[in-house]
C-alpha cells in the first residue's frame, strides 16, 4: 500500500467496492430520465436521558446518501448537518421536531470525494464549503455558502479546479480555506489556503504541510495555523504511521507512531471559538490505530497522549471475487466485532476533549460459489456472495477525555443500525469519515451515517446535554 499524493484532484477517488451512481436531481424535479431526491426524517429510539435531539434522515433516490461523509455544528437552537455524494450537497437543520432541509444550499455536487465541511464565525454565522469539480471538464473550484436566515450567499474561493481540503475560523473573524490545487490530471499537488478578511475579501498563500501525505489543517487555540500530515512505514501485516505536525515555525512528531490494518484514519482537533485562549492546549489530534483510539495534543513539554482501548474491525469472511478456484470453500458465518478504520471524530470541549466512534457488530453468512470472472477466457473463480439477511448492527460510544490527565471515560453507548459493508470513499485529501461531532454552549452534536436497508442510507443526528452525562 502506498500513499495517493493528490490522485483524488481530479478524478474519484479509491472506493472500497462498486455500485452504480447515484442518478438524482437533488430539490426538484428529475429531468432526462433521472429521480428526484426527496429528503425526510422521523425521531429515533432511545434511553438515554442525555439525548435530548434524535432524529433519523433519509433521502429517497440518493443511494449514495452521505457517501463523502457527514460534518456537523452544534448552535444555540439547532444542530445543522451536512452529508454529500457525488449527486447531492445536503445541509440539514435538525431540531426535536425535524430535520428541515435547506434546499437552497447553492453548491454543486462533485465527482470526486466532495466533503461539504461546516464552520461558523465568533458571531455564530454558519459557512459550508465545497469543491465543485465535475468530469469530464473539471469546471468549478472551490467556493462557500454563507447562511443568512434560509438563504445563502454564494462566495467564489477558488476558481480553478482543486480540491478542498478543511474550513476554519479563528476568534478575529477571519475564515480559512485550505485547498489543494494542481494544472491537470498528472500534475503535482500544490497545497494553499485562501483567508477570508471581515470585510470579506479573499487573499491567498501557499502553505507547506509536513509528512509525505494525508494533510490536513486547522487553527490552534492561539489563533495560529497549524498544519498536520503523516509519514508511513510498512510492517508485516499492518502499516505504522507517524503524525507530524508543523506549528509556529516548528516541524516535529507529534505523539508516538500508530499501526493500522489498512488506510490511516487521524484527524485533528479543530478551535473551540468559546475556550479562553490559553485554557485549552494549543492544538492536538486524533488517530484510529488497530487495537486502541489514540489522542496527543501539545504541552509546554512536546506533547500528552492517552489511548482508549478499541479493536479495529477485521472480517474473517471475504466479499467478492477470490483467486481460488473451484471446489470454493464452505458457507463462512461473519461473527467480527470492531471499529472500522474511518468511523471516529473528536472535538474538543471548553474543559475537556470528546471522542465518538462506531463500533460493528457482522452477522451475517457468505456462500461461495464459482462464477465467470469475464476476464481470462470465462475461466471459473470462486466468489462471495451475502447469503440470506444481514443482521449485523452497530454501536455508539461516546468518551469524555480529561485533558488534566485523568483516565477516559465513556459516558454514552447507543445501539444503532448498522454500518455498511461497503467502506466509504477514502481520501488522503478531504475528510470523509461517516461520523462526526462538534460541542458548544454544553451541547453535543453526533452524526453518524448507518445503513438499514440496502440502497437506504440514513444519517442519525443525535443533540446531546452534556449537564446530564455521567461525571
Amino acid at each position: 500500500m502506498v500513499l495517493r499524493l493528490g490522485i483524488a484532484l481530479f478524478g474519484t477517488v479509491a472506493l472500497f467496492g462498486c455500485s452504480p451512481k447515484d442518478q438524482a436531481t437533488p430539490g426538484g424535479a428529475g429531468g432526462g430520465g433521472q429521480l428526484e431526491i426527496s429528503c425526510s426524517s422521523k425521531a429515533g429510539s432511545h434511553d438515554a436521558p442525555a439525548i435530548v435531539v434524535d432524529r433519523a434522515i433519509v433521502c429517497a433516490n440518493s443511494y449514495f446518501f452521505g457517501d463523502f461523509g457527514v460534518h456537523v455544528i452544534t448552535a444555540p437552537a439547532s444542530s445543522f448537518v451536512s452529508a454529500s455524494s457525488e449527486s447531492q450537497q445536503a445541509l440539514f437543520d435538525v431540531t426535536a421536531a425535524d430535520a428541515h432541509w435547506l434546499k437552497a444550499l447553492p453548491l454543486t455536487p462533485s465527482s470526486s470525494a466532495g466533503t461539504l465541511p461546516l464552520a461558523v464565525d465568533p458571531s455564530g454565522v454558519l459557512y459550508a464549503a465545497a469543491h465543485e469539480l465535475k468530469r469530464p471538464d473539471h469546471p468549478g473550484g472551490v467556493s462557500v455558502a454563507r447562511l443568512q436566515g434560509e438563504a445563502f450567499a454564494k462566495e467564489t474561493v477558488y476558481d480553478t479546479p482543486a480540491l478542498l481540503v478543511d474550513l476554519a475560523f479563528d476568534r478575529s473573524g477571519t475564515g480559512h480555506v485550505w485547498y489543494a490545487a494542481g494544472d491537470g490530471p498528472n500534475s503535482p499537488v500544490k497545497l494553499d489556503v485562501a483567508h477570508r478578511a471581515s470585510d470579506g475579501q479573499w487573499t491567498h498563500e501557499v502553505v507547506t504541510a509536513p509528512g509525505a501525505a494525508w494533510w490536513r489543517f486547522a487553527v490552534a487555540n492561539d489563533d495560529k495555523p497549524v498544519a498536520f500530515g503523516l509519514l508511513q512505514h510498512k510492517g508485516s501485516e499492518d502499516y505504522d504511521y507517524q503524525i507530524m505536525a508543523s506549528y509556529d515555525g516548528k516541524v516535529s512528531a507529534f505523539g508516538t507512531p500508530f499501526h493500522t490494518l489498512g488506510d490511516p484514519g487521524f484527524r485533528p482537533l479543530g478551535l473551540n471559538l468559546a475556550a479562553a485562549k490559553g485554557a485549552l492546549p494549543a492544538y492536538g489530534a486524533a488517530a484510529a490505530g488497530k487495537n486502541e483510539l489514540r489522542v496527543v495534543w501539545s504541552s509546554s513539554k512536546d506533547f500528552v497522549e492517552t489511548a482508549v482501548p478499541v479493536t479495529a474491525l477485521k472480517a474473517a469472511c471475504p466479499i467478492g471475487w477470490s483467486q481460488a478456484a473451484p471446489p470454493c470453500a464452505a458457507d463462512c458465518h461473519e461473527t467480527a466485532s470492531g471499529m472500522p478504520e474511518q468511523a471516529f471524530a473528536a472535538t474538543l470541549g471548553v474543559k475537556e476533549l470528546w471522542l465518538a466512534y462506531v463500533e460493528s457488530h457482522l452477522d451475517f453468512t457468505v456462500a461461495y460459489a464459482p462464477q465467470s470472472n469475464n476476464v481470462n477466457n470465462n475461466s471459473m473463480i470462486c466468489a462471495g456472495n451475502l447469503a440470506g439477511d444481514d443482521k449485523s448492527t452497530s454501536e455508539l460510544h461516546l468518551v469524555r477525555v480529561p485533558l488534566d490527565g485523568g483516565a477516559p471515560k465513556e459516558v454514552l453507548a447507543l445501539k444503532l443500525e448498522k454500518l455498511e459493508r461497503r467502506q466509504p470513499a477514502v481520501a488522503d485529501l478531504a475528510d470523509v469519515a461517516p461520523v462526526a461531532i462538534h460541542e458548544a454552549a454544553g451541547a453535543l452534536t453526533v452524526a453518524m451515517r448507518v445503513y438499514p436497508a440496502m440502497n437506504q442510507p440514513m444519517v442519525r443526528v443525535l443533540r446531546i446535554d452534556e449537564k446530564l452525562l455521567p461525571q
